[in-house]
């Protein structure tokens, strides 16, 4: 679920129903994506469900320019809402106004599972999609294993620009994406692939990733150490063009120093 302010002091919160009544009008079949608009007392202005007639939920929204919101999340629809899937679920971003009433939206993928994690807009009104991606044929290429992170550049018309696949031979999965402060963009996750530079021989490492504007791989990293997991969960960038990396580790060798026993915080810091 997420939460972003309007322009009137009001809300839109960003869920999922697999209801049709209630506040639920429009309900197109198993779970859709559902929008609500409240004021700024609270009351509901108008609700909205989004979808097909197979499950469609959404991960993330982002509140745009000229009051308007982009949302990403998969489809496994090809109908209703929904047009354009590739095959079981896709990733799916939707641009739509205050008012409810969707603006565009675009299904990316191949025909295996592939689910959207975050999108940015960029300068050029064009954005930036990061995902979780199975596929191997579709919008993608160069998938290294079982997952890879996946990130996309578009046009402000959703248009595929530039489309990248970062991993190895294992799984990878997707957490974040930040704009460089001296260009290019910083994705971070998690990685078990044993064919990266750098891995530790653990289960589960955090993986850091730099490319350039156009999608070329400047500079990777494997975080973490022996144990099971080591997982980072949010990802800041410092004033003087690092990163901070806030996340949690069961390791007590390699990157990762003084673990008091299971799983502790771990806070790491890039240069």
């Amino acid at each position: 679920m997420t939460i972003e302010q309007t322009e009137d002091e009001g809300h839109i919160v960003l869920g999922y129903t697999n209801s049709d009544d209630g506040d639920v009008t429009g309900h197109h079949g198993y779970e859709d994506i559902w929008l609500v608009k409240l004021n700024k007392y609270g009351n509901v202005q108008w609700s909205k469900s989004i979808g097909g007639s197979l499950p469609d939920k959404a991960s993330f929204m982002q509140r745009l320019n000229m009051g308007k919101y982009m949302i990403i999340g998969y489809t496994m629809s090809n109908d209703g809402d929904a047009v354009g899937n590739h095959g079981n679920e896709d990733v799916w971003v939707i641009e739509f106004q205050e008012d409810g009433q969707i603006v565009q939206k675009k299904c990316f993928g191949g025909q295996s599972t592939d689910i959207g994690g975050k999108i940015i807009q960029m300068e050029d009104g064009g954005y930036i999609i990061l995902s979780l991606i199975y596929s191997r044929d579709g919008d993608v290429s160069d998938n290294h294993g079982i997952s890879d992170i996946w990130i996309v550049k578009t046009d402000d018309l959703l248009g595929i620009e530039w489309e990248k696949c970062l991993g190895g031979g294992g799984s990878e999965g997707a957490r974040g994406v930040q704009v460089g402060m001296n260009g290019g963009y910083v994705i971070f996750g998690t990685t078990n692939s044993r064919d990266i530079p750098g891995y530790h021989a653990g289960w589960m490492e955090i993986f850091v990733v730099k490319i350039d504007e156009n999608g070329v791989v400047q500079w990777q990293k494997c975080l973490g150490g022996s144990g099971w997991d080591d997982v980072g969960v949010k990802m800041f960038q410092t004033d003087n063009g690092g990163y901070v990396i806030f996340g949690y580790s069961d390791s007590n060798d390699g990157d990762i120093m003084g673990n008091h026993g299971a799983w502790d915080v771990c806070i790491l810091r890039l240069k």
